[in-house]
């Protein structure tokens, strides 16, 4: 990889972690401030059914900020990276994306920095295969694990793969990911199906040096 390339790809990242943040803002600002507002203006009315209504706004609000804290950081990503996973896949499925996966039953543990990064690139890598692809048959995601490496692998069945491949975004993910990570990311095809792969040593947490 190129010094420029490389430093594309984490402009890239960087760039994609940046919108992310405003996304949630944005959300915070536009549902919850707004609920939030309105609920205190229901309590300061005393009304009855004001205050009936703030009630039924509570349950809303607590789900949001659950969904919002799992977004951040999931609650078992410290615990286990097949779990995470789970709970990523589930959340893309009830976005109408077909997706099947073959994840570890025993828990994975792995240090946080190595869970996150594996989590948002996986993020990234549906919301790259759902923003280049209409309808993709399905998608299927697995993830392997010995006591030294984990694997994560994504194939995505479709007619239209080459877009998929040949997606800006999907390569500038690739890059940033074998840069952030030290280990391999490759992605190719064959006929109608396209597979997406990292490999990754496990590694140690360090703690940071300044």
């Amino acid at each position: 990889m190129s010094y420029l390339g490389a430093q594309r790809s984490l402009r890239w990242w960087y760039r994609q972690h940046s919108i992310r943040l405003h996304n949630e803002a944005e959300a915070i600002r536009n549902d919850l401030l707004q609920r939030l507002f309105v609920m205190r203006r229901s309590l300061e009315s005393g009304q009855p059914e004001a205050i009936q209504q703030s009630i039924t706004q509570v349950e809303h609000l607590y789900q949001s900020l659950y969904g919002l804290s799992d977004r951040l950081s999931a609650f078992d990503l410290e615990d286990d990276l097949g779990m995470a996973l789970h709970h990523l896949i589930e959340a893309w499925r009830k976005r109408e994306l077909n997706l099947t996966a073959e994840l570890p039953k025993t828990a994975i543990h792995l240090p946080i920095e190595q869970h996150r990064l594996t989590l948002v690139a996986t993020d990234e890598f549906l919301r790259i295969a759902a923003a280049n692809l209409l309808t993709p048959q399905v998608i299927f995601v697995s993830l392997s694990f010995n006591s030294h490496t984990y694997e994560l692998k994504a194939k995505v069945d479709d007619p239209q793969v080459n877009k998929l491949q040949g997606s800006d975004d999907l390569k500038h993910l690739t890059q940033a990911l074998r840069f952030l990570s030290g280990g391999q990311c490759s992605c190719y095809s064959h006929d109608d199906t396209l597979t997406w792969q990292f490999r990754s040593t496990v590694t140690k947490s360090q703690p940071a040096k300044f």
